[in-house]
């Protein structure tokens, strides 16, 4: 009761910061166009709505999918035509293999310690915690081989030679397309290039049962994984839905981590539930 009640003050706040953000911004520019959602703007309804000129509503704030790729495009027409709609939102789904490359040039590479870069969007779990589901769905959808070289490659080409996170919700989503596509693709360029970038990226723990894929993770430049242990506690794993994670020894699974994929260094997320919180203050 105790953390439902300051998440939910941390929410009211929240949405209270956000009203007086957009409020201010309408303020200073006329009929400006607003973006809500995201954690901090899932209060935003009707009253946040007409703040602002123009809304692009995100999966975060209906409960439904949508993204630039798909509200954008009839933005940017009926902009050209001066026929703007207030709201602009879709339940589909983008294509990312349609997805540009992005224009490195704009930004200026010495404001970074890595760049970014997208293979797939999806994650096959449902933790109750977690935004992925609502935002991008159950089932992977995930770039071709070209894509993801022609992306390394133009990072290269722009002159960066460090860390690359590899910003997917769950990289491992679709083990057989990795291990027979798309890593052996990226360890024959980074041989090809002398291994430019080290790579990191986010993984459900059940990747410790697979050795091949680690292997080739490793080989492709992987140097890093994020993992969410999320908590040791049976019944907190049970409370928040992290089915991939129970019944496991997650210790050994870490072990394997550094046995088997030797270069791979594992970052613990924890999240502590209600069960837990209150079998730690009952100690």
């Amino acid at each position: 009761m105790e953390l439902q009640a300051r998440s939910k003050i941390h929410q009211q706040k929240s949405f209270l910061s956000a009203t007086r953000l957009i409020d201010n911004c309408c303020n200073a520019v006329s009929r400006m166009a607003v973006k809500a959602g995201g954690y901090e703007c899932q209060g935003l309804r009707e009253q946040g709505y007409q703040l602002g000129g123009i809304c692009f509503i995100s999966a975060m704030a209906t409960q439904r999918s949508s993204a630039a790729e798909i509200t954008l495009p009839p933005f940017l027409s009926d902009l050209k035509t001066g026929n703007t709609r207030l709201i602009y939102t879709s339940t589909e789904r983008p294509d990312i293999t349609k997805t540009p490359i992005p224009k490195w040039s704009l930004i200026n590479k010495k404001h970074y310690s890595s760049m970014n870069i997208q293979y797939s969007r999806g994650c096959p779990y449902n933790c109750e915690f977690c935004d992925i589901v609502v935002l991008n769905g159950n089932r992977p959808r995930t770039k071709d081989e070209k894509q993801i070289l022609a992306e390394l490659e133009s990072l290269y080409q722009y002159g960066w030679r460090a860390g690359v996170f590899v910003v997917d919700d769950n990289f491992i989503g679709n083990k057989q397309k990795l291990k027979e596509e798309i890593l052996p693709a990226i360890i024959g360029w980074m041989q090809k290039r002398k291994y430019p970038f080290t790579l990191l990226t986010e993984t459900s723990i059940n990747l410790a049962d697979d050795e091949e894929l680690m292997r080739l993770m490793v080989d492709a430049g992987f140097d890093t994984v994020f993992i969410g242990l999320e908590s040791p506690n049976e019944e907190s794993l049970v409370e928040c839905d992290k089915s991939q994670n129970k019944k496991r020894d997650l210790i050994a699974d870490v072990k394997k981590y550094r046995t088997v994929a030797f270069r791979c260094r594992v970052v613990l997320s924890l999240v502590l539930t209600a069960t837990h919180h209150q079998s730690l203050r009952a100690r």
